[in-house]
């Protein structure tokens, strides 16, 4: 095939020097790490201590590192570091990897960075040296929709080791194939139950395109999981991991690579194609937003919808604002998260207290949030909702608004997980009713180039979706015109509640009592709960929580499927598992 595009040469030529560069590089590091052991104990509430031997040789450079990565629910704490002389090197709260080598002799700490959390200390001593790293995996083990289980990176490393193992042991249960299942992925070694334990091995080197994932499945539920629950089922997770799992061996992997540097213009072909067939994959198309409207936040040509829209369903509602942007994507975040905090008030799960006494006015929030107690919410992500609140308050169990901001700083992506969490749900539920259809058709320039068939997957909202947008809007109107319209009928406390907490979501909570109060004078009085306070306050709280979360946005999406195939376990694979967060690279510069 000719490329007749000088640009195109060059951007091929350049990736083919990078390529080769990153293949030499890898080789050519003077500092040895012959061997790294981890031993990972598992305790009753599903966190991790961990423990890695890194036996090394080193001539060059000021630091050692493991970096870690899309952690999800997880992180890593309790970190300490001590040398192979029994020295136990002293924290640097502020981590500098530019710092001279006299200044990070003996001191490790942690470097934060907008996508991922390292690991660092001083290399402190040239020569034969050992390292032992110790640190917490919080939230180690997951609570998928049918089982408990564990995918996570435990290894991954920047340079070559020369082997590696990994032992995973726990006191509440001896690993069996009767009680787990236990696949490896990202290398050519094994994993087996060894004496109650789960042990993984590289059986030789590992290289700096391998990694060590476990992916174990519990057959019945072991661990105390209080905040790491996902909505996904194993067989997604499996399937996942699964799915990249192509080359076995390292015969093949050196065959791979010649066909890498040989091919890499007609492979570079090949991604662009199947990246333009498959760019608008997780896109839904969903026509004209056009609803005849004047102004969209003044809907002028919208009948009045007094019925609870979208049958009450709080996170379909959300959806439909967001996706055909009938409000601001702050507004509608901020907005179902208050209507949620709304609902708990209401139902008593949350209380709000104000305090009464003078602060200046540097503490603007001045109130608490208390937890009276846990309740039984059926769904899911309402529940992990209601987690996160409670994990950020403490062990008092009283949520401050600036413990709730300083949570939200480092815990930003557990935030912006729930939110896609949603958008999956619901998403999942409208291509069940027939809502989201998908149509797949041959693309016809990927066959002309390779000659293969690819088809192209694409989704598109069924207009009949549209009515259900209409009605929402017909409902903001109704409340916001509520004191206008002369044909009106008496509101039950009930429904004034639930009006309320839509409201809330759609960002016009003080407006709708305002319109109540016209016609109601007694109106707050009925309620549940003191409204004046809880719009006041759950629109600050509202503001702190997407502001902070918004900060920063997570990047990677994450996929799914469908189909599972089970297995008894001890399974090894050289590809796969690349989506499982954990490290994410590491060793000496």
């Amino acid at each position: 095939m000719k490329i007749k595009n000088k640009t195109i040469k060059i951007i091929l030529f350049i990736i083919f020097i990078i390529f080769i560069s990153i293949i030499f590089s890898n080789k050519s590091n003077a500092n040895t790490i012959y061997s790294i052991n981890m031993y990972v104990n598992i305790i009753d509430n599903g966190d991790a201590q961990v423990v890695e031997i890194w036996d090394t040789y080193l001539d060059e450079g000021t630091e050692g590192y493991k970096s870690f990565a899309n952690l999800g629910y997880s992180d890593i704490t309790n970190f300490s570091v001590t040398d192979d002389t029994g020295i136990k090197y002293t924290e640097a709260f502020i981590w500098n990897t530019d710092s001279s080598f006299a200044n990070k002799a003996y001191k490790y700490g942690k470097k934060c960075t907008n996508n991922s959390l390292e690991l660092c200390w001083g290399i402190s001593k040239y020569g034969h040296r050992v390292y032992t790293l110790q640190y917490v995996i919080k939230n180690f083990v997951t609570q998928f929709a049918d089982a408990q289980g564990i995918y996570f990176n435990l290894l991954k490393m920047n340079q070559y080791v020369g082997n590696c193992n990994i032992k995973i042991h726990s006191n509440a249960i001896e690993f069996s194939p009767e009680n787990s299942e236990i696949w490896c992925f990202g290398n050519d070694g094994t994993i087996n139950f060894e004496g109650g334990d789960i042990v993984l091995r590289s059986n030789g080197e590992l290289s700096s395109y391998e990694y060590m994932v476990p992916l174990i499945r519990f057959k019945e539920n072991v661990y105390n999981i209080r905040t790491n629950i996902s909505q996904k089922f194993f067989n997604d997770v499996y399937n996942e991991a699964l799915y990249k799992s192509n080359n076995r061996g390292s015969f093949a992997k050196d065959i791979a690579l010649v066909m890498y540097v040989v091919f890499l213009p007609l492979i570079l072909m090949l991604i662009i194609s199947i990246i333009k067939v498959k760019k608008n994959y997780n896109k839904i198309k969903f026509g004209s937003m056009n609803f005849g409207l004047g102004d969209r936040n003044l809907p002028i040509k919208i009948e009045y919808y007094r019925d609870i829209p979208c049958n009450g369903d709080i996170q379909k509602a959300y959806w439909l604002a967001f996706n055909y942007k009938i409000m601001s994507e702050k507004k509608v975040k901020e907005g179902i998260f208050g209507a949620y905090l709304l609902k708990w008030v209401k139902e008593k799960y949350i209380i709000i207290n104000k305090n009464d006494n003078n602060l200046s006015r540097a503490n603007k929030h001045n109130y608490t949030i208390s937890f009276n107690n846990t309740p039984s919410l059926e769904d899911a992500n309402e529940r992990k909702l209601f987690n996160i609140l409670k994990e950020a308050a403490g062990v008092n169990g009283i949520l401050e608004p600036n413990e709730l901001k300083k949570w939200c700083k480092t815990n930003y992506f557990k935030v912006a997980l729930w939110f896609k969490d949603i958008d999956y749900c619901v998403k999942n539920k409208l291509e069940k009713e027939g809502y989201i259809c998908t149509t797949v058709k041959e693309d016809k320039i990927f066959k002309d180039i390779f000659g293969k068939k690819l088809k192209s997957v694409s989704k598109k909202v069924n207009p009949e979706l549209k009515k259900e947008v209409v009605q929402l809007l017909g409902f903001k109107k109704f409340l916001l015109d509520y004191s206008l319209i002369q044909e009106r009928e008496y509101i039950e406390v009930e429904l004034w509640e639930q009006y309320l907490m839509f409201a809330q979501l759609l960002g016009i909570a003080k407006k709708v009592q305002e319109q109540f109060s016209k016609v109601y004078p007694d109106f707050t009085n009925q309620l549940n709960f003191d409204i004046n306070i809880s719009n006041e306050i759950i629109s600050d709280i509202s503001h702190i929580y997407y502001y902070e979360a918004d900060r920063r946005t997570i990047s990677e999406r994450i996929t799914y499927s469908s189909s599972y195939s089970s297995g008894s376990g001890g399974d090894s694979f050289s590809g796969g598992g690349s989506s499982a967060g954990g490290s994410s690279g590491g060793g000496f510069r």
